[in-house]
């Protein structure tokens, strides 16, 4: 295991090493991301809504905000990974006594899992957009419905040189247009979701960014103890990789 190990921790510090940078161009993509005021959401949305009754316009402003928001927080979760893997990797083997920088190790493990925990949720959450929207949407949009109905009539003659029987058959379509109730309260619910997703959506990205540079300074002002829980006492004492 050595040699995973030393490559867990060398992938670790390169992490640990461009999380700053990584960042602040995160927070900095941030304005670009959200541009709208927060005032001046609801506004924005609701003209989206308006168009909601074709229901093959989608509110493109949100798709795009999901998709980078899932990317950026995928990435750092990613991230995250790598260093929760060369934190664990530097843990030794258990011993009696001098156990502070493991308890150290385990601590700062829990700030990165927590913050690991927190990405994925927002990552598995962001489909849920597209059901509630879905479901709004539908109450709002065209459908067609096609009636058809068909009927049989026969008439019969007598008394003539030849007796006579006719059947006559008739066949009728009927296609109506039914539209949902397009009432201001349906289009301002539609609006409303849209408006919580955006709000949903900044949170979502503000706290991954916060979430990886809170582990990530957990693990810089501890690096340390995270690397030498037990002192500098060498590879084979301490099981951890001996480049250390």
């Amino acid at each position: 295991m050595d040699a995973f190990s030393t490559a867990a921790c060398e992938t670790g510090m390169q992490v640990l090493e461009g999380l700053p940078a990584k960042l602040a161009a995160l927070e900095q993509a941030k304005a670009g991301l959200f541009p709208t005021a927060a005032d001046k959401v609801r506004d924005e949305m609701a003209a989206q809504a308006a168009k909601a009754s074709d229901p093959s316009v989608s509110n493109q402003a949100i798709i795009g905000i999901i998709d980078k928001v899932q990317l950026a927080v995928v990435d750092l979760n990613s991230d995250l990974q790598k260093l929760e893997r060369m934190i664990r990797m530097s843990i030794p083997k258990a011993e009696d006594g001098n156990n502070w920088g493991v308890e150290v190790q385990l601590g700062v493990i829990k700030i990165v899992t927590d913050a690991r925990a927190a990405m994925k949720a927002t990552n598995d959450g962001l489909k849920e957009y597209f059901k509630e929207r879905s479901e709004a949407v539908e109450k709002l949009a065209k459908s067609s419905e096609t009636k058809t109905s068909e009927g049989t009539s026969e008439t019969e003659a007598t008394g003539g040189e030849k007796d006579t029987k006719e059947t006559k058959k008739s066949k009728s379509t009927d296609t109506s247009t039914k539209t949902g109730t397009a009432c201001a309260d349906r289009t301002l619910h539609l609006a409303a979701i849209d408006t919580r997703w955006y709000f949903h959506l900044q949170d979502g990205y503000v706290a991954a960014i916060d979430g990886a540079g809170y582990a990530a300074d957990s693990i810089a002002k501890n690096i340390q103890k995270i690397q030498h829980p037990r002192g500098n006492q060498g590879g084979d004492e301490s099981g951890r990789p001996s480049y250390y």
